[in-house]
């Protein structure tokens, strides 16, 4: 994301924009329901791949129609569990274009090859 500030913004506005998506981020990773661990957010995962292979266009649409058979393997698709390891961030400049703010959250997934885990 882009840190120098650009005309018609306040210094910290472009680090308020990244801060802002960094924290929309974590909390879409963070989903409990129960407050111990986060098989929310495994199961909200699972649901968006899932939802790959049906084609919204009830097959009236050609590229619908190719999209949902590419993910038709998403079908048995389910995320166990998730872990998150850092989030951090920094400012670098990307071959003199400019200076932007780089951040990095890693996490991992443990994942099946089979549908219905959550039902």
């Amino acid at each position: 994301m882009p840190a120098v500030t650009q005309v018609n913004q306040q210094p910290n506005d472009n680090h308020a924009a990244i801060g802002a998506l960094v924290d929309a981020l974590f909390d879409l990773l963070h989903q409990s329901d129960n407050g111990q661990d986060y098989h929310a957010t495994a199961r909200l995962i699972t649901a968006a791949a899932n939802e790959l292979t049906v084609d919204e266009s009830n097959g009236t649409d050609p590229a619908g129609i190719q999209s949902a058979k590419e993910n038709a393997d998403m079908g048995a698709y389910s995320c166990l569990m998730l872990t998150h390891d850092t989030v951090a961030g920094d400012k670098v400049d990307l071959k003199n274009e400019g200076l932007n703010f780089v951040e990095v959250a890693n996490f991992q997934m443990n994942v099946a090859g089979y549908g219905g885990y959550w039902n």
